[in-house]
């Protein structure tokens, strides 16, 4: 009975050793369409924080830049809006925009880069960002969702929340990895 224990244990650590070497030089690259968490950042603010005035109607009516990391090698256009769950009767659509261009795999959304994208008039009937003015004395929550896609998406300027959402629901095999910045609001 020691014998075949031995025996065993043997077997065991031998074939954990030969997985181990067969393994220990490969390079691990992301398969096609894998899910990769999206970090996402700002430096103008921290995430789960109020917004500083400058970023909203108090302020400068400032877009803050938006820093998406850890982006995935086959994604080629991003996609972000910006909404406020709080406003009453819907979700308060500020921003979106859509093929933003992908060059690494960190990207910082600037204003600059927005304008070069295909932008949706928001529900401010702006083709811009808005900033966050909820009612005095109520806090909101202000959400930045980025989609990733191995792909340009089929959209005009003045495309439509509908759209838009249509555009995601139908291209789910294109998405690579969505993620959300959360920001609030208080006036």
């Amino acid at each position: 009975m020691k014998k075949l224990v031995i025996w065993i244990l043997s077997f065991i650590i031998l074939l954990l050793l030969t997985i181990f070497l067969q393994n220990k030089n490969k390079i691990k690259m992301p398969k096609q369409n894998e899910i990769v968490k999206l970090t996402i950042t700002s430096p103008n603010f921290e995430n789960w924080k109020l917004i500083p005035a400058n970023f909203t109607c108090d302020g400068k009516d400032l877009f803050p830049d938006i820093e998406v990391d850890n982006i995935p090698y086959e994604a080629k256009s991003l996609l972000l809006y910006v909404e406020d769950p709080d406003a009453p009767g819907w979700e308060f659509i500020h921003l979106m925009a859509a093929n933003i261009p992908v060059r690494h795999d960190k990207e910082i959304i600037t204003k600059e880069v927005l304008e070069q994208s295909v932008l949706w008039t928001n529900y401010f009937q702006n083709l811009w960002y808005n900033w966050p003015c909820p009612p005095k004395q109520e806090i909101h929550h202000y959400y930045f969702r980025v989609f990733a896609f191995t792909k340009d998406l089929n959209l005009k300027t003045w495309f439509t929340f509908e759209d838009m959402t249509n555009i995601i629901n139908n291209n789910v095999e294109n998405i690579v990895w969505s993620w959300y910045l959360l920001w609030l609001h208080e006036r």
